[in-house]
């Protein structure tokens, strides 16, 4: 059973209730997160046949090779990233959300969600390339723009504007929980492109086993680790709601807080 906490949570209690979430919805959260990281996959191996074609090509040519491999994945990612949040928010609410109604839902979002993530990406470029401190500050500071745009139907700006307010009295406690599972990412993309060339090597140069290892293991960790990730944002952005409270005066979302189970 879950219900909302009024006080913020320790750091390791953080994790303990992310995990708990995680776990009391895995048979909720799993299912949708395979088949988006099947399909996103499947897009971008099938969208990656053309990529070599523009190698020696005009780099105007070879930014829209880019474009085209990376954004109908990314589309469709995002698109199972917006169910498994609202999964996990009905999940909380303890209200009913069948697959369907997750998917339908995710989809009327993803506009809101691309665009923010769009912008967000645009902010990324911008700060790192000029001012490259000041860029890590901004772009922790606007990291929960993706569940206040899911979850909370904020539109784009908003939830970055949203976002900013609510971390910047909270940064390095925010780094460090966002750090976590960014590190856990990283690790896992070096490990699969390890094993993928380790598999080519082995295979003296297959480019099919190379892709086919990739995806196989890429799809493993969208299954059953970026729900763990989200789980931990989700649980983050809540205590930020909390603490927003005591900063702002600023209630949580439907007057709740941090969930933990009894």
């Amino acid at each position: 059973m879950t219900h909302y906490a009024k006080q913020p949570l320790a750091y390791s209690d953080i994790f303990r209730h992310a995990w708990q979430l995680y776990r009391g919805t895995f048979k909720h959260v799993v299912p949708v997160a395979l088949l988006g990281a099947i399909i996103a996959s499947i897009l971008e191996v099938a969208s990656g046949y053309g990529f070599g074609d523009a190698i020696n090509n005009t780099p105007w040519d070879y930014m829209v090779v880019l474009w085209y491999l990376h954004i109908p994945s990314l589309i469709f990612a995002l698109l199972a990233y917006n169910a498994i949040y609202i999964r996990y928010q009905a999940h909380l609410d303890q209200t009913a959300c069948s697959y369907g109604q997750a998917w339908w839902r995710g989809l009327l979002r993803l506009p809101s969600t691309f665009l923010a993530t769009l912008l967000y990406v645009v902010i990324a470029v911008i700060g790192l390339f000029l001012f490259v401190v000041p860029g890590i500050i901004v772009l922790v500071s606007l990291f929960f723009f993706y569940p206040m745009t899911v979850v909370r139907h904020e539109n784009s700006f908003k939830a970055l504007c949203h976002s900013h307010r609510l971390v910047w009295p909270h940064w390095w406690r925010s780094l460090s929980v966002i750090i976590v599972p960014i590190l856990s990412l990283l690790i896992a993309i070096f490990a699969i492109q390890g094993v993928s060339l380790g598999m080519g090597v082995l295979t003296h140069g297959s480019l099919l086993i190379m892709r086919t290892t990739g995806m196989v293991l890429g799809i493993l960790f969208g299954t059953f680790v970026c729900p763990w990730m989200i789980a931990v944002f989700m649980q983050q952005l809540m205590d930020l709601e909390v603490r927003g409270f005591t900063d702002y005066g600023i209630e949580p979302a439907d007057d709740k807080a941090t969930p933990v189970e009894v």
